[in-house]
């Protein structure tokens, strides 16, 4: 069972893709591939540069700020507890990392070829350009389902939705 969330997502689409024996399950939380559509594409190359820019202006720890800023909304960054906030301002240089390769090139015709169970799950309250590729990954997945939950892009992975579905494929073993 592989749980991941954004970018993590595409890793572990990457993981099922080349290795299906590696994942009985995916339970992707807003983590379709960007490029399955343009617009998600260009929107996360503008979210690159953007913070791309921060780091180059006011350093890799404010990073963190920016990214919970964007993905969560103004208010969030001040909500975190101070734990969360140092652990997000200590991996600005892992965010610019993650954010130099190439995203997953895996077009409808390739994401068919998971057959695992796979649980999308969108925020209602995200940008389009992180919900909708949930859409396309749903289309282009053979066994997948989605879910709709509140809040926004940092969904929580206990959430009642992805625990009912990781007891389901745990039982049917």
């Amino acid at each position: 069972m592989v749980v991941a969330r954004s970018y993590g997502g595409e890793v572990a689409t990457d993981l099922a893709l080349r290795y299906p024996d590696r994942a009985r399950a995916l339970v992707l939380l807003e983590a379709a591939p960007v490029e399955l559509l343009p617009v998600a594409a260009e929107w996360t190359r503008a979210f690159r540069d953007r913070l791309r820019e921060v780091a180059a202006a006011s350093g890799e720890d404010a990073i963190g700020e920016e990214l919970i800023r964007e993905l969560a909304g103004e208010g969030a960054w001040g909500s975190l507890p101070h734990e969360a906030r140092l652990i997000f301002t200590h991996n600005g240089p892992a965010v610019l990392a993650d954010l130099q390769g190439d995203w997953l090139k895996a077009d409808a015709a390739a994401l068919a070829a998971i057959n695992q169970p796979v649980l999308l799950i969108a925020s209602t309250d995200s940008a389009p350009q992180l919900r909708e590729p949930n859409e396309a990954m749903a289309a282009a997945l053979p066994n997948a389902r989605s879910a709709l939950v509140g809040g926004g892009h940092l969904i929580d992975p206990a959430a009642p939705e992805a625990l009912a579905f990781i007891e389901e494929v745990l039982e049917s073993r």
